[in-house]
């Protein structure tokens, strides 16, 4: 931590009690396939991304990466750790299962914060065929409310470059096969959707990190950090086997 104090350990935590609520790794991924989503209430996660907000984002600091690896990219338990588990699993056990399961090997390739658009509507990417290439991990504040275009991952649908995303006007989403799908997280919630799916943030904010296979991710902008010894600890600590990163250092 670079306050200086240190993180609690595993034995400072109540016991981690499994939520029955959370489906298998192998559900979920059935799920991203169908639908395109899959989401998980989470009152933790809420508070947390909240907090994190208060700080000002400071994803690209020691401290930003702990948050990082510790809610998609660690398997111990941290300051960041909800108190429950998935299948007794921490979260970022959890969305490791989950991107191994989908992809042989992915990388984290942005992270980003995104505010409420309540009337309009957007998706992350926009190409055909049954194989996604990218999954967005995403945190959602407390006070969220979402809309989710169940099958609109699976639909050739004209989408609109705006700063980053691309914007799908509504009357592209009437269609048989896209189910819109209203998601209320009072308490914020975990959610892990293919990088087409179409989605309207109503109300809160969500924190996203966009994790690629090698090739989509190749075509994404480099996350700069300076060249300290503490951020390319971090860094290192970050990668596996089957789960890379889009770091860069300069200077």
């Amino acid at each position: 931590m670079t306050n200086g104090t240190r993180s609690p350990t595993a034995a400072s935590y109540p016991q981690a009690m499994t939520s029955p609520s959370v489906p298998s790794t192998q559900d979920v991924k059935e799920a991203i396939e169908k639908d395109g989503f899959y989401y998980h209430l989470d009152p933790t996660i809420g508070n947390q991304v909240n907090e994190f907000a208060e700080e000002g984002y400071p994803f690209l600091t020691e401290k930003g990466l702990d948050f990082i690896k510790c809610h998609t990219l660690d398997d111990k338990v941290n300051q960041y750790t909800p108190l429950h588990y998935y299948f007794g699993l921490t979260i970022s056990q959890h969305v490791c299962e989950v991107l191994e399961s989908v992809f042989l090997w992915s990388g984290l390739g942005f992270c980003q914060k995104y505010d409420r658009h309540p009337g309009r509507t957007f998706s992350f990417a926009n190409y055909t065929g049954t194989r996604v290439r990218a999954l967005m991990v995403q945190l959602w504040s407390t006070g969220s409310q979402a809309v989710f275009y169940k099958g609109s991952h699976l639909q050739s649908l004209e989408k609109i470059d705006t700063n980053g995303l691309l914007e799908i006007p509504h009357e592209y989403l009437h269609k048989d096969a896209i189910e819109r799908t209203e998601v209320e997280m009072k308490n914020g919630a975990l959610v892990i959707l293919d990088d087409r799916l179409g989605f309207t943030i109503v109300q809160g904010f969500a924190i996203t990190f966009g994790f690629a296979v090698e090739e989509e991710l190749n075509i994404y902008a480099k996350i700069r950090l300076p060249n300290l010894p503490g951020l390319k600890k971090r860094v290192a600590s970050m990668t596996s086997k089957s789960i890379g990163t889009n770091f860069e250092f300069f200077g």
